[in-house]
């Protein structure tokens, strides 16, 4: 138990060493808005409306538990980035130290289980998932994978109900976090083949495991009496056991059904939520057989970054022209080339087979055969997956020291050098997430012809205020994918700022025709109008956009700017109320809003929101002339 603790103890220190630079890290432009800084529910913390998003978040997927972790962080930290990206390192410590527990209690071999928990702790593939605020998912659902495990552990050496409800409820949490939890019976049902071993054979009884040998997992090189002693308690337990159940495999695969209730309930949801928002492709779209080659190579490709961990970027995108057919047989050769291996292996090694189809097993949710999003594959697929591999490569090592005692040394240094070169791999992969112009940066530089991580780039440097930058990489992201809707309201908006109001007027045109309702694109037109002080035309095209999407925030905000300048001051002091009430942090809309009591008369109230709109932008011009209005008017 005190080496259990010094590890465990070592391992947080070790995603800390990586991770702790998140504090200072900003959100991204990159979901992020859909999560937090975008929700209006969570300004507020625990409120009955933030409780009501909670319970309902399916961003993607059912995910309530993850969720009210970010409910939890607002009420903590309201929008300071850093308190969520520290809450994220704290899920992901926690996961990281029940694995290595989890490991150790069923293996009772110490150093693999250290070896695969300080490698899954921080592999450079860990950086998305770790520091990525809207990853949160990834991390609330692998801890409770984790716990799930450990219960499983207990259950399976002395079962009995309370233990089995236990098991019961980390699998329902891990699914409320993720669905990509589904598998986590399927996992369950490995971990009685090894290192569980659960399974009977012929004859026999629960100790004589299909690992090949009667006796316990293999232990630290040396063992002695106390492992002896170890041994005959584990036979004890294993006879008692199969004495209490009296059946093999079919028994264990019944024992796994009720969590299989849960497991369906979550992906039917999820389907119906994924299909329900347009956000799965359809076939005529996107068709199987791109689908299934995809999948072939991003098996061998999330195992190629994890040997070799290099060029990750937040978003791989799809191939336009499906996988080259090379690419896939080779891929496809490869994966049948380890399977056969790890199968003929099993009696000896059944290790390798468990880690090889965890590995396999696990991404079958994410492999892209239900395709969601524009991504082929990403980073944050491999939280829980890669353990497999990992299982496979410390237990490996330790059959190495087994047969060969004298290679002990030199395993033991290879271990270390593996987790300090993915040390420094992570450390310096996680900070392209510290902002979104790092982040894109990073990617345009692997994937120059991304469409999407040159508009990404360009959304970015708007919100920083460089609108020269933002106009160049907007403009690339044209010239790549001429029909892209974001792209071209992107670069209308950069035109709108820089005040080239023809350059505009042309883009919104060409949208509306092309989108007639589209209520970003009329929204669009409708600021350019205003700047031409087209107010009566510009009324127009905001209530077009407002008529398709009520709540659209910025036409809101320009309506009633618009009535503002025609004088129905209470008409946009009601506009924009509406405004604030949907964006409370926008400096812009603040504004705006102080700006309309001021036309009322309501000094006050407009001081009051002129101060706001300064607390969240000091540097805003408008807002700072208001200011001075406002203190001139007062004397």
């Amino acid at each position: 138990m005190r080496r259990a603790a010094f590890i465990s103890i070592g391992l947080v220190v070790l995603v800390c060493a990586i991770f702790w630079q998140t504090r200072t890290f900003d959100f991204v432009n990159y979901d992020d808005p859909g999560y937090v800084t975008g929700q209006p529910a969570l300004r507020d913390g625990f409120s009955a409306e933030g409780l009501r998003w909670a319970a309902t978040l399916s961003y993607g997927g059912y995910m309530p538990l993850t969720g009210l972790t970010l409910l939890a962080d607002a009420a903590l930290y309201g929008r300071d980035a850093g308190g969520y990206h520290l809450t994220s390192v704290a899920f992901h410590a926690a996961a990281v130290v029940l694995l290595f527990l989890f490991l150790y209690r069923a293996t009772d071999d110490v150093w693999p289980s250290a070896l695969v928990a300080a490698l899954f702790a921080i592999h450079p593939l860990r950086a998305e998932s770790v520091a990525w605020v809207s990853s949160r998912k990834d991390v609330v659902c692998g801890l409770f994978w984790m716990f799930t495990l450990l219960a499983y552990a207990t259950y399976a050496r002395r079962p009995g109900a309370m233990r089995y409800a236990l098991v019961f409820l980390g699998v329902c949490a891990a699914l409320l976090a993720k669905p990509m939890a589904v598998t986590v019976p399927f996992v369950l049902l490995l971990m009685d083949v090894w290192p569980l071993r659960r399974v009977r054979a012929k004859g026999g009884f629960a100790g004589e495991y299909l690992g090949g040998h009667g006796g316990p997992p293999l232990r630290d090189h040396g063992a002695g009496r106390d492992d002896a002693r170890r041994d005959g308690e584990r036979r004890d337990d294993a006879r008692r056991d199969d004495e209490r159940r009296g059946a093999g495999f079919w028994w264990l695969v019944v024992e796994k059904l009720p969590l299989l209730l849960p497991a369906i309930a979550v992906s039917v949801a999820t389907v119906s939520i994924q299909r329900g928002s347009g956000a799965v492709s359809t076939t005529e779209a996107l068709p199987m057989s791109w689908r299934a080659a995809n999948a072939i190579t991003s098996y061998a490709a999330y195992l190629g970054k994890t040997v070799w961990p290099a060029d990750l970027i937040p978003l791989y995108p799809f191939p336009e022209k499906g996988v080259p057919a090379a690419q896939v047989v080779i891929a496809a050769i490869v994966l049948a080339a380890i399977t056969a291996g790890v199968l003929y292996v099993a009696r000896r090694a059944p290790w390798a087979a468990v880690g090889w189809f965890w590995y396999l097993g696990t991404l079958v949710p994410v492999i892209g055969l239900v395709q969601v999003g524009a991504q082929s594959m990403a980073d944050r697929y491999t939280y829980l997956p890669q353990i497999g591999v990992l299982i496979i490569f410390a237990w490996s090592l330790r059959a190495l020291c087994t047969r060969w005692p004298g290679s002990t040394r030199v395993v033991a240094i290879a271990a270390a050098l593996a987790v300090a070169a993915s040390a420094a791999v992570a450390y310096r992969q996680t900070q392209h997430w510290r902002d979104s112009v790092a982040l894109w940066s990073h990617a345009v530089a692997i994937t120059p012809e991304s469409v999407i991580a040159r508009s990404s780039l360009g959304e970015a440097y708007i919100q920083r205020g460089d609108l020269e930058s933002a106009r160049r990489e907007l403009e690339t992201a044209i010239r790549l994918r001429p029909t892209d809707r974001t792209t071209r309201l992107n670069l209308t908006l950069v035109a709108i700022r820089q005040g080239r109001l023809d350059d505009a007027l042309l883009y919104c045109r060409a949208m509306t025709i092309e989108w007639p309702e589209d209520p970003d694109a009329n929204t669009a037109w409708g600021s350019a109008l205003i700047r031409y002080g087209l107010y009566e035309a510009a009324l127009e095209r905001l209530d077009l956009a407002l008529r398709t999407k009520p709540d659209h925030v910025e036409a809101l905000s320009d309506r009633g700017a618009a009535l503002m300048m025609l004088g129905r001051n209470q008409e946009a002091l009601e506009t924009l109320q509406r405004a604030v009430a949907r964006s409370p942090e926008d400096p812009v809309i603040l504004t705006n809003l102080a700006a309309a009591h001021f036309a009322l008369g309501q000094a006050d109230r407009a001081r009051y929101f002129c101060t706001e709109a300064l607390r969240r932008d000091p540097a805003y011009e408008r807002a700072l002339a208001l200011q001075k209005t406002l203190a001139e008017a007062g004397r």
